[in-house]
This record gives structure tokens, C-alpha cells and sequence, in this order.
């Protein structure tokens, strides 16, 4: 019988309908943990167990809580009869003798052959022999295997303790490789020696040309001095004029002029001083850096300076910052803010002019008015002259912006302002 389908945990269960003697669709009330079926196999089922119509029923597959039998045939098996059942008679699934004995007849019946499912190729028994080329003779004395032809004597396979030979005439052109692979010469005694790899015998001429023969590798011609500490430099590895960057965290110190760094932590990127003492900032990569500028001639009051930040882009400096008074607060005099770095000191032809600009905006909280204004810094010969600040005066005439310009300064007032200028050093500790 073909292999039968069974589950550990189905839940015994009723019948939801009447089933007569030859009725092959079964409705039961539970599935749960029920075998499926069929192309897993059969299996069996108890309907009223202990009861004088018990009946043992082999399902061939069940859908839901639906079961099917295949024929009439399968109805009353294992020794029971097919008999009427009604709704709510008991129904399990069961283990069955024919189970059992099955599995008793194929462990102790040495006559029956119960193999036929996977036995489908000519059958052999306890004294069958097999063929190697021939009939299998006795095995010869131990072979002596010199090439790879030589496998065995006539109808005799080599022994398991037979032996291959190494040395002189093992290994050849007709024995190991196939003809014309590897030929007798190119693996013979010194065939390899001193002077097949010379010193300096590898060099540019033959790198570039592809001629690397017979004597151009050979001992020592890699030696110490072609990969010293100064083989592998700025000019070597990289090539002349190109700066290697450094990624890291914290400063990599002395690594050569004009090498690169990127700083993760601020993150900027960073040149080595051409004396390899200092960096140079190339670029602020970062939304900027926070400072507390000093402030002349205005006092806050209750206010403060709500924000103040600086970014290095090459060689310029962009600050924008925000100032608002309070109570108490006040314009006394000329309106200054003081740089986060010093200004570049310019000279020569900007003398006795202004240099460097930026823009400002104040407003009159009272009047709800709002005055616009530029920032320069006095660079010539001329007062004021202080790289340090910078001096706002109005878009309208011109006068610097004091106590009573654009506006009465009060409590509530507000100013807020933007500056770009070239920086007396791209140094910067703050970048570090």
C-alpha cells in the first residue's frame, strides 16, 4: 500500500451530517491539526469507536472540515464493517492494524519484497558480482604506477596500497600533462636558476614593452632599495603636486606641506602651511561657528545677542549675527560689532578708502519701521581705522548709525547684520 499521511495532534472531533453505508463525503466539525491528504497519502479515521457500528474509513484527502473517500472500498476497512452514522457520532484519526502490520512484515518477512516503490533497476542478490572492464580477478602484487596511463594490469585495478612515482621521468610530457603543455625541458634539473632572475634586470624599458624574459627576475633583484622610506613620498605616490587628504577626527599634526584634512568633527577641510607648521582653512563645511562678538556704544539692557556665527569659505569670512535691546537698553554712540578674527590690514592703492562690506537692517519696534544699512571697516590712513570692527552707517546720506540714527534707540529695538571680509590669517583655531 502506498504511504499513508498522519498528524500527532487531530483534535477528535463529530460529524456535522447523517452518513450512510456508502456515502464518500465526510463533514466533521473541527479540523484542527487534521493530516491533508492527499499527495502526502491516505489516512485513516474512526467514526463512533467502541460503539457497536464502529468503523474504520480511509480518507484519501480532506479540505477544511471535509473529508473524501476515494471508493466504497474504503469504507468499513481494518476489520470493521461500513455502517450508518449520525450527526454528532464521534470521529478521530486513528492509527490502524494494517499500519502495523505493514510494518511488522517488512522487518521479519525475508520473502516479501517490499521495496518495489524505489527499486526500479535490475535487481542483484548476495552472490552477484560486479565487472571491472572484465570479470574482477584477484588484485596483482603492489603496481609500480610511473605515468598516469599506467592504471592497472589487464583486467586487475590497481591495489589501494599501490604507489606513484616521484623523481626523474614522473612527471613528463606524456605521463602528467597532456602532450606539448608542459615538455620535459621546461621543468628540468637548474632549468630555473641565478641567472634566469638577475639584479636590476626588470626595469622601465621592460615594464613598459612587455619584455620580461629569461633573465630579468632573479635573486635579489627586488631588494631594499627599491622600496625604501623615500620610494613611497609625496612625488611617488602620488605624483608631484598632489596632496593626499586625511580624514579624521582629531588633528594629524606634522603630515607634510600642503597635505589635506578633513576634519569630521567641525567638519572643514584643512591645508598644511607650505613650513608644515601650521593649518590653513579651505572651507567651512559646517553650518558655522558660534561667537560672542563685543559690542561698542550700545547697551543691552535686558536683550542680548540672540545669535552670532562665522563661516570660512577660501579666504573670506561670513558672519551674520542678531541683536535685540531690552529694558534699559541703548544706543550711546557710533554702532560697532567686533570680528570674530581680524580683517586683512589692506594698503597701498585702497588708502584712505573704505574696504570690505556688509549689510544691516534695524528696526524701530515703536514706529514699526525697518532701515536698512551697510557696514564697512576703515582700512586706510583716515579715522577710523580698526580691523577689528565693523561701523554701520545708513543707506541715506551716509551718517554712522549713533543714538538717534536711523531712529531713537529703545527697548524692543532690534538689529541684525551680514559681513564678508578677507581674514589677516587662514589660520584658525577654532578648525582644530
Amino acid at each position: 500500500m502506498a504511504r499513508r499521511d498522519y498528524a500527532g495532534n487531530a483534535v477528535p472531533t463529530t460529524l456535522t451530517g447523517a452518513i450512510n453505508t456508502t456515502d464518500l463525503s465526510i463533514s466533521i466539525n473541527d479540523a484542527t491539526g487534521w493530516p491533508s491528504g492527499g499527495a502526502s497519502g491516505k489516512f485513516f479515521v474512526t467514526v463512533d469507536r467502541g460503539l457497536s457500528n464502529e468503523e474504520r474509513i480511509l480518507v484519501a484527502s480532506r479540505t477544511g472540515t471535509t473529508l473524501t473517500v476515494t471508493a466504497v472500498g474504503d469504507r468499513g476497512v481494518d476489520d470493521t464493517a461500513a455502517a450508518t452514522h449520525g450527526v454528532g457520532a464521534s470521529i478521530e484519526h486513528t492509527f490502524s492494524a494494517v499500519d502495523a502490520d505493514e510494518a511488522n512484515q517488512h522487518i521479519f518477512d525475508t520473502v516479501a519484497d517490499s521495496h518495489v516503490q524505489y527499486l526500479n533497476i535490475a535487481r542483484h542478490d548476495v552472490e552477484a558480482r560486479h565487472q571491472f572492464g572484465a570479470a574482477l580477478g584477484t588484485p596483482s602484487a603492489a603496481t609500480d604506477i610511473g605515468t598516469a596511463a599506467a592504471a592497472g594490469t589487464g583486467d586487475d585495478p590497481a591495489r589501494e596500497d599501490h604507489v606513484h612515482k616521484i623523481g626523474a621521468g614522473a612527471i613528463n610530457d606524456s605521463g602528467m600533462f597532456a602532450a606539448g603543455i608542459v615538455d620535459a625541458g621546461a621543468i628540468a634539473p637548474d632549468a630555473v636558476g641565478t641567472s634566469e632572475l638577475a639584479p636590476d634586470s626588470v626595469t622601465t624599458t621592460e615594464l613598459l614593452l612587455g619584455s620580461v624574459t629569461t633573465a630579468k627576475l632573479a635573486s635579489p633583484s627586488v631588494t631594499e632599495g627599491k622600496i625604501s622610506p623615500a620610494a613611497i613620498n609625496n612625488a611617488g605616490q602620488f605624483g608631484t603636486g598632489i596632496a593626499p587628504i586625511v580624514v579624521a577626527a582629531v588633528n594629524p599634526g606634522a603630515i607634510g606641506a600642503h597635505r589635506l584634512w578633513l576634519n569630521t568633527t567641525k567638519p572643514a577641510l584643512l591645508k598644511r602651511h607650505a613650513a608644515n607648521l601650521i593649518w590653513e582653512v579651505l572651507i567651512d563645511l559646517s553650518t558655522g561657528t558660534d561667537f560672542t562678538p563685543t559690542l561698542s556704544n550700545i547697551t543691552l539692557g535686558t536683550g542680548g545677542i540672540n545669535d552670532a556665527r562665522y563661516r570660512r569659505v577660501g579666504n573670506n569670512i561670513i558672519v551674520d549675527g542678531f541683536i535685540s535691546l531690552g529694558t534699559g537698553g541703548n544706543v550711546t554712540g557710533f554702532i560697532e560689532i567686533c570680528l570674530p578674527v581680524p580683517a586683512a590690514l589692506l594698503s597701498g592703492s585702497y588708502a584712505d578708502e573704505f574696504y570690505f562690506h556688509g549689510a544691516a537692517r534695524a528696526t524701530d519696534a515703536s514706529a514699526g519701521n525697518a532701515f536698512a544699512g551697510v557696514g564697512v571697516i576703515g582700512v586706510g590712513t583716515s579715522a577710523p581705522v580698526d580691523v577689528n570692527k565693523f561701523q554701520f552707517i545708513t543707506t541715506t546720506g551716509g551718517p554712522a548709525w549713533t543714538t538717534l540714527v536711523p531712529f531713537d534707540w529703545a527697548a524692543g529695538d532690534r538689529f541684525s547684520y551680514f559681513i564678508e571680509y578677507i581674514p589677516a590669517s587662514l589660520t584658525d583655531a577654532n578648525y582644530e
